[in-house]
């Protein structure tokens, strides 16, 4: 990850040539600066509503383009390359945060970048694109740009350290797991050896280390939420014996955000020997 200062020297070049493609392409300061107060308005409040859900790109798309398109004229479809990178420039100076884009694909895909390298390649329509043999949905998350350390020092809430640890299992078994998939009934057994149950009995929370997740919206609901932020995806797949299995396996924001670098030094860790091998 890039540091604080080299994140906003970044963004300030991609805002510079950002504000060169809109008065190219003819569009008022006004409508730029007021589309970019709506966006980081928008994922400000998005992000304290529901911190880690990702926003669709059509829904950047359709705040831009509110009350403006009849007055920037012709090329109005383009004015989100112009403003994603502006918004992603402000809150990252203003604020300190990123605003990471994220592309889901039909099949499963992972994709990364900033805002501003997505926008760039979905100037032409402003639709976010799509991809060759299926769809593509855009969605745009805020990332702080604080180093880890300063994090858990100054922002984290000690009291989600058990639920961040328990995200940070589920990603390893993932990144561990042959295909990348892991049957749901088979990561529930591994959660139980370290005391996280998927039906406690009563009474389980009461001298346990793992009273935190005592009952299923404990653990579960750690499960659904990282569903939710999409760390993990959820989908049913053929079982050999015919019918179907649920299975988890990585989403994009855990390719995002862990990568191939986390699987390197899980095995490193672990001594497996294998740091080289690319993420699933």
């Amino acid at each position: 990850m890039d540091s604080l200062q080299e994140a906003n020297e970044r963004y300030k070049k991609e805002a510079d040539e950002a504000e060169a493609k809109g008065d190219a392409l003819g569009f008022t300061r006004n409508a730029i600066d007021s589309a970019v107060a709506r966006v980081v308005r928008l994922m400000l409040f998005k992000n304290y509503e529901k911190p880690g859900m990702p926003v669709k790109r059509q829904e950047l798309n359709d705040v831009i383009q509110k009350d403006v398109t009849h007055r920037v004229g012709r090329g109005g479809n383009k004015l989100p390359g112009v403003v994603l990178p502006l918004a992603a420039a402000k809150l990252a100076t203003a604020f300190g945060l990123e605003m990471r884009e994220m592309k889901r694909h039909a099949a499963s895909a992972p994709a990364r970048g900033t805002a501003a390298a997505a926008a760039a390649g979905a100037a032409a329509d402003g639709s976010g694109g799509g991809a060759a043999g299926g769809s593509v949905t855009q969605t745009y998350v805020l990332r702080s740009l604080l180093p880890p350390t300063l994090l858990v020092r100054f922002v984290h809430d000690a009291g989600e350290d058990a639920m961040r640890g328990l995200m940070t299992v589920v990603v390893a078994l993932l990144q561990l797991a042959p295909n990348g998939q892991i049957e749901a009934e088979d990561l529930w057994r591994q959660l139980s050896q370290l005391g996280v149950e998927k039906d406690p009995q009563p009474g389980y929370d009461r001298d346990d280390a793992a009273s935190v997740f005592s009952n299923k919206e404990g653990a579960a609901g750690v499960l659904a939420h990282m569903e939710r932020c999409r760390y993990v995806a959820k989908k049913s797949v053929a079982a050999a014996a015919g019918g179907q299995r649920a299975v988890y396996e990585l989403a994009e924001a855990a390719h995002d955000e862990f990568g191939a670098t986390a699987k390197a030094l899980i095995n490193q860790w672990l001594g497996n020997g294998n740091d080289g091998e690319e993420a699933q």
